[in-house]
C-alpha cells in the first residue's frame, strides 16, 4: 500500500510528519508480520522502530530482519508518551535501528495469562447425620483480568451457597466425571477479592459406618497458580 501525502507549500529543510494508522486483530495468538513506514527514493534511510503492549498482550517469536536490536532509551520519548495519552497502560518492549535495506519483522502476539494466587481458611463440620464445608477464600487475580473462575465442587457434597463482591452469578456444570461450580464476575476483575462457599453433604458416619481410609473433603480453585491455607476438621 501506498500513502500519498501533499504539502502545503514547498520544503528545502528538514520538516516531520506524523502517520498514525491502525488495524484489528483477530483472537490471540496471531502472527503478524511489520515493516516501517519508508519514503521511496529516499537517498539515506535511517530509523528506529519500537514495538509496545498493553497488559492483555504480549510478543513471542521474534524474526526481525534488517534490524539490529537497540537500547529502549533510543527511542523517542515524546512519540512514546504521545501515544501512552490513548493507551495509558502501554509498554515498550523492544527497539530496533534500521537502515535503507529491506526491514521487517516477524512475530506472534499472545495473551497475557492471568495468574491467580490463592488463601483458603477451609472449615468441615461433621456431625452424625449432616456435614458442611465452609471455605474463606482470597484470590489475588495479577497479570491480566479475568471474567470467571471454576472450582472443583468436593465429592459428595453440594453447594448451599456462594457469594462475593465480585461475583455476578454461578452455576455448575460436569467435565470429566468432576463437578465445577463456574462463578461469572462482574466484568474484567483484577486485584485480591473475597469469596464465600458453603458445601453440605450426608455425614460419612451414615454413608458408610466403616470408612477405613476416607479423603477429607477440600475446595480447590482449578485455574490458581499457587493456592495456600488451612483446612480444620
Amino acid at each position: 500500500q501506498m500513502l500519498k501525502v501533499h504539502l502545503a507549500q514547498p520544503q528545502s529543510k528538514q520538516f516531520q510528519v506524523l502517520v498514525q494508522t491502525q488495524r484489528g486483530l483477530n483472537e490471540l495468538p496471531q502472527s503478524l508480520t511489520m515493516s516501517p513506514l519508508r519514503v521511496r527514493e529516499a537517498s539515506s534511510v535511517v530509523g528506529v522502530f519500537g514495538i509496545a503492549f498493553g497488559k492483555e498482550a504480549q510478543p513471542d517469536a521474534l524474526k526481525p530482519v534488517g534490524l539490529a536490536t537497540a537500547n529502549l532509551s533510543d527511542f523517542d520519548k515524546s512519540m512514546f508518551q504521545m501515544m501512552q495519552k490513548t493507551h495509558r497502560d502501554l509498554v515498550l518492549q523492544k527497539v530496533y535501528r534500521y537502515g535503507k535495506d529491506k526491514a521487517q519483522l516477524d512475530l506472534q502476539v499472545d495473551p497475557v495469562a492471568a495468574e491467580l494466587r490463592v488463601v483458603t481458611k477451609q472449615v468441615l463440620s461433621i456431625a452424625e447425620e449432616r456435614m458442611v464445608l465452609s471455605v474463606d477464600a482470597t484470590i489475588d487475580i495479577v497479570r491480566a483480568g479475568i471474567f470467571e473462575l471454576r472450582c472443583v465442587i468436593p465429592k459428595n457434597l453440594e453447594v448451599e451457597s456462594i457469594s462475593g463482591n465480585a461475583l455476578r452469578e454461578w452455576t455448575e456444570s460436569e467435565e470429566g466425571g468432576k463437578r465445577f461450580a463456574l462463578l461469572q464476575l462482574n466484568g474484567r476483575t483484577l486485584g485480591a477479592q473475597k469469596f464465600n462457599f458453603s458445601f453440605a453433604g450426608t455425614s460419612p458416619v451414615v454413608a458408610n459406618k466403616s470408612l477405613g481410609s476416607w479423603e477429607v473433603p477440600h475446595v480447590e480453585i482449578s485455574q490458581e497458580v499457587r493456592q495456600t491455607g488451612e483446612l480444620i476438621v
